[in-house]
């Protein structure tokens, strides 16, 4: 299968390019993603007021007549020997394997939460310590997450997890004057020690479930080994305009240097780069 242009990634720096794209009607495009529907990663979020560009963002993706591979893995990267020639996708597919082959390419495959492992938090290894993601998930399934709930962080992700708890729920907040030092508990959380940052005070919080991330790691492991440049947590290296070191391969959103934790610049970056790059 051949195509002008591939975008890798259907969350919402992918289908906001998709629509751009589309706007400019521009045909020949196919659009890959990991999971069985569009929206990304945030998609949990996007029932709270803090993510209503990005709902509406989704809802407008459901008219694209691009063809979407949902349930779909790109595996490697093979860039072109030179222009004009195709570069080539290795993709698995829920049923079977096949090489997609593109003129241009779009890597917008977001990032995953650094949990507290990736930011090597001293204490135990205690259950009840998750990500805002895994919090959410539980939380829209109906599982209660504990009594004595603590939430670090004052984005728009740990805001819409925190409100997403049941009222009267016992929750914690901690904003960035805060850093977490410890985690204590042995089979499950009991306490945590946190630090105010402007008074370097040290306090122990007794709390059953902790919800925290700090940083992304960017989904960039299938590009692992290929000449597309990476830095730390796989982050894409690009310039302002989404270039990467290889010809006619872009990347936009949290999965590059330019992203950010929240998210917050990816839709601009993306109508960016259609205009600038794709018109």
């Amino acid at each position: 299968m051949k195509y002008e242009i591939v975008i890798i990634g259907a969350g919402i720096s992918g289908i906001t390019a998709a629509i751009e794209l589309e706007k400019r009607k521009i045909k020949d495009v196919l659009i890959i993603e990991h999971q069985p529907s569009v929206g990304g990663f945030t998609k949990l979020f996007h029932k709270h007021a803090e993510f209503k560009k990005e709902k509406e963002i989704v809802e407008k993706a459901e008219t694209l007549s691009y063809k979407i591979l949902l349930k779909t893995t790109v595996l490697g990267l093979y860039p072109a020997a030179s222009e004009p020639d195709y570069h080539q996708l290795f993709v698995q597919g829920p049923k079977t394997s096949d090489t997609i082959e593109a003129k241009k390419i779009l890597i917008a495959t977001g990032s995953l939460e650094k949990p507290r492992e990736g930011n090597v938090i001293p204490g135990s290894r205690p259950s009840g310590v998750m990500t805002p993601y895994m919090a959410m998930n539980l939380l829209d399934k109906g599982i209660n997450l504990g009594e004595h709930v603590v939430v670090f962080g004052d984005g728009r992700i740990a805001k819409s997890t925190a409100a997403k708890l049941k009222p009267g729920k016992n929750c914690t907040v901690f904003d960035h004057t805060y850093s977490l030092e410890r985690i204590q508990g042995v089979s499950h959380i009991s306490s945590i020690q946190v630090k105010n940052n402007e008074t370097n005070r040290v306090e122990n919080v007794t709390c059953d479930t902790l919800i925290f991330s700090n940083g992304r790691i960017a989904s960039g492991f299938f590009l692992k080994g290929s000449e597309i440049e990476m830095v730390e947590d796989y982050k894409i290296v690009v310039d302002e305009e989404g270039r990467t070191q290889v010809p006619g391969v872009y990347a936009v959103g949290s999965c590059t240097t330019l992203g950010e934790d929240n998210h917050e610049n990816s839709i601009e970056l993306a109508k960016r780069i259609v205009k600038n790059l794709w018109v």
